[in-house]
């Protein structure tokens, strides 16, 4: 989460926290913030903006490379830092960016430039992380800690499907779609198919479906990772 306290007039004096609450010591922040600006951490936060929120989730034992998403377009890019693979969902422009990476080889990079002591364990499987960067709210208003809870209405109503490179059961063309969609995205890769050829497609996909974004409860998860910052 990057959290900014300024005005809008950049000439003014501005204070930019970038904080994630699992991995920092929050309450040595806040000691700091407060000793600043000799106010409660709940006044600090009401006037300012968050201005990145990322709201994140892993799955385990999944190689991010066999997920596809259905609902939006894909833009595929290469991650410099481990040359792996990074799946953005939606127009890089948007109000919201969701992305999925390999966050297995995400933790053996930064382990690379830490000291032995302060490495995180890698883990034995697999790891997909799915993350959702919130840069705006609905209207394109900045993000408060007062509307930062509504931000899940506005998800779009994706779908994300775990087809493994063994998958049996699928035609040769489908097979095709499949590799194009690794890059294009589903939603793009059946946009010409006859319809009924389309939804026979789909029919077969939804036996790999993990979940609809829909069904996960983004709104309390929100709600506690705002409220963990104020009550301290």
């Amino acid at each position: 989460m990057l959290i900014q306290l300024s005005p809008r007039d950049l000439t003014w004096n501005f204070v930019r926290v970038s904080v994630n609450p699992d991995k920092t010591d929050w309450p040595l922040v806040v000691e700091h913030l407060v000793g600043i600006f000799n106010e409660p951490i709940r006044a600090l936060l009401d006037r300012s903006r968050i201005t990145l929120l990322e709201t994140a989730f892993d799955i385990y034992g999944v190689p991010h490379e066999d997920l596809y998403v259905y609902g939006m377009r894909t833009n595929k890019t290469t991650a410099i830092f481990d040359g792996g693979n990074n799946f953005y969902f939606g127009v890089q422009g948007a109000h919201r960016v969701y992305v999925h990476y390999d966050k297995r080889k995400h933790i053996t990079y930064d382990n690379s430039k830490r000291p032995l002591q302060g490495r995180e364990p890698l883990p034995n499987q697999s790891i997909s992380r799915i993350e959702i960067r919130h840069k705006r709210a609905n209207q394109g208003e900045a993000i408060t800690f007062q509307n930062a809870v509504e931000l899940h209405k506005y998800f779009r109503p994706i779908s994300i499907f775990h087809i493994p490179k063994t998958t049996q059961g699928f035609t040769v063309e489908e097979g095709l779609r499949l590799k194009v969609a690794k890059y294009e995205s589903l939603i793009v890769a059946t946009k010409k198919m006859p319809r009924r050829q389309k939804e026979n497609f789909i029919g077969k996909l939804k036996k790999y479906r993990f979940f609809l974004f829909k069904d996960i409860n983004f709104e309390q998860q929100l709600e506690r990772a705002l409220c963990r910052l104020i009550e301290i």
